[in-house]
C-alpha cells in the first residue's frame, strides 16, 4: 500500500493507495476500501504479521522493478513464419 491517502491516488491511480484490499477483496467496492484497510492494518498488529506501505516514488519504484522482473523478452518485429 502507499502510506497517503489523498484525491489524487483515489481518483487517478484507482485506489493505488489501498492495493492489499483490492487483492485480498477485488469485489468490493472502493468505497469500502479505507475501511477494510483500518481492519486489515488491525489484525496485522494483533498478530504480528508486518503491514507494509510505502510513500508514493517508492511504491512507484518497486512496481516499475515487479513488472521489469516479470516481463517476457519479446520482439514484436521477428518473424517466426
Amino acid at each position: 500500500d502507499i502510506n497517503l491517502n489523498n484525491w489524487f491516488t483515489r481518483n487517478f491511480m484507482g485506489n493505488f493507495n489501498f492495493h492489499i484490499v483490492h487483492h485480498l477483496f477485488p469485489n468490493i467496492n472502493s468505497v469500502y476500501a479505507p475501511e477494510v484497510t483500518r481492519v486489515i492494518k488491525h489484525y496485522a498488529k494483533e498478530n504480528n504479521i508486518e503491514y507494509r506501505s510505502y510513500g508514493l516514488i517508492e511504491a512507484l519504484k518497486y512496481h516499475y522493478r515487479l513488472i521489469k522482473a516479470n516481463a517476457i523478452d519479446f520482439n514484436v518485429f521477428e518473424e517466426d513464419m
